[in-house]
């Protein structure tokens, strides 16, 4: 026993021996925001005000069940008023003109409160799905997507994309026009600053994917949660294209199919305040939030989120979510500016795409064949991120016309979770690493 007990020390005091630990990790891989921008000073703001005499009677209300089962109506109030603010000046483009299609601007969107994107995501396909259905997906996307469409029994394909990023929603339209291709129930996408290319979808095909929606009676779910994280300079980059729900919401055919097509927002406040408030919102016609007050777990516990509705309603109301979202927007630019600037004294490392807001840059290895086995020498010299081939949840070719090794040299980085001077110490970490991997790449074994 005591034999068994000193081989076994002996063997931990040599395999701690042979491996050099790095004293820090530089984390490009998790999507959160850096601890310093949490508003931990705003939330004691709020609780104050909540915690008023004047207050007590919303108090009281928000600790019990709701009689809205879509959310306290001052909140869905003030929600509106927060999208209308920060919206305004987003491109509405021109609405196409086809025979089939009605254009109209009395169709207003109806909104929903959820726990997160996730959530929102995940009744949707509760009440408009059932197990066998398409939901077709860009190339590359969030990489946590496809487990949600997977648990509700659905196939996920990949949607026509072009070789320079973002959906080909041209050759969309020919496949289905053509009817080589069955019209999918469900279409996700990421159109404003994409996880993980920071791609946005122009206002053109904006438009024509809303045609296309209504015309196929297809549901286009746009997870919009980084639209308002957004810092261009619309005078040098733009004006931001609207939100898929806005342009939908104007779009009907009139070929009277029986199964409605639309386009659906789903967003929340995860990224544009804090995660831990777990709230957000679901952004589409009358007819699909009706299908969400049908469900009996939305029916069972009487809404979502009542207490921490009312917390974002007086920050809402009293200006505190403006101005925590001004923060965040200055504070990630800054990141995200210095991240690519350090990127950019490396010519064998691409940035796609500049970022103008959102949470990541999506980058290129042009001389590493598989992020995959870089990534594992950037950890041992202490740097992480997420491998391109994390965000492909196809994996081949499919409609997507992209080759299926079309992630593998690249990689997510994520410029919020960490403060400036890891960003500049992690960037030049990173750059050290590659050069020394494309000095000694890892030998392959040979029998």
């Amino acid at each position: 026993m005591h034999l068994l007990l000193l081989l076994s020390v002996s063997v931990a005091f040599l395999f701690h021996s042979s491996f050099s630990f790095p004293e820090k990790m530089f984390n490009f891989l998790r999507g959160h925001p850096n601890g310093s921008l949490l508003p931990v000073e705003e939330m004691q703001e709020i609780f104050s005000k909540i915690g008023a005499s004047s207050n007590q009677e919303r108090l009281l209300e928000s600790l019990n069940y709701m009689e809205d089962d879509r959310g306290d109506p001052d909140l869905l109030d003030e929600l509106s008023d927060f999208m209308e603010r920060h919206t305004w000046t987003d491109d509405i483009g021109i609405p196409p003109i086809e025979d089939d299609i009605e254009i109209s601007n009395e169709r207003p969107t109806d909104l929903f409160i959820t726990h997160g994107v996730s959530h929102g995501i995940d009744i949707l396909c509760t009440a408009q799905t059932k197990r066998g259905d398409v939901v077709m997906m860009e190339r590359p996307t969030y990489f946590l997507a496809a487990d949600i469409f997977l648990s509700h029994g659905l196939q996920i394909k990949s949607l026509p994309m072009k070789i320079s990023g973002g959906i080909d929603v041209d050759r969309l339209e020919q496949l289905l026009e053509s009817k080589e291709m069955t019209p999918p129930r469900m279409i996700y996408i990421i159109p404003t600053h994409q996880n993980p290319t920071a791609l946005t979808m122009g206002i053109n095909d904006r438009w024509k994917l809303a045609v296309i929606a209504a015309r196929h009676g297809i549901l286009v779910l746009a997870d919009e949660v980084y639209h308002l994280l957004d810092w261009r300079d619309e005078k040098i980059d733009g004006r931001r294209p609207a939100r898929m729900a806005v342009l939908g919401s104007r779009v009907a055919s009139n070929r009277g199919r029986s199964q409605l097509g639309c386009c659906i927002t789903v967003s929340s406040f995860t990224k544009i305040f804090a995660p831990g408030v777990r709230c957000g919102w679901i952004e589409g016609p009358k007819e699909i939030i009706d299908s969400l007050l049908s469900l009996g777990y939305i029916q069972s516990q009487g809404g979502c989120a009542p207490f921490v509705g009312e917390l974002i309603r007086t920050s809402l109301a009293e200006g505190i979510s403006d101005r925590v979202l001004e923060k965040l927007n200055k504070a990630y630019k800054k990141r995200c500016q210095r991240l690519c600037e350090i990127l950019q004294t490396e010519p064998r490392i691409s940035i796609d795409t500049i970022p103008l807001g959102g949470y990541f840059l999506w980058v290129s290895f042009c001389d590493v064949d598989d992020t995959t086995e870089f990534l594992n020498h950037c950890e041992e010299k202490g740097v992480k991120f997420l491998p391109g081939i994390r965000c492909d949840s196809l994996g081949d070719a499919g409609w997507s016309g992209l080759p299926a090794d079309a992630c593998q040299r690249r990689a997510r980085l994520c410029f919020a979770d960490m403060d400036l001077v890891d960003i500049e110490d992690g960037a030049a970490l990173l750059i050290s690493c590659y050069r020394e991997y494309l000095e000694s790449p890892p030998s392959s074994d040979v029998s």
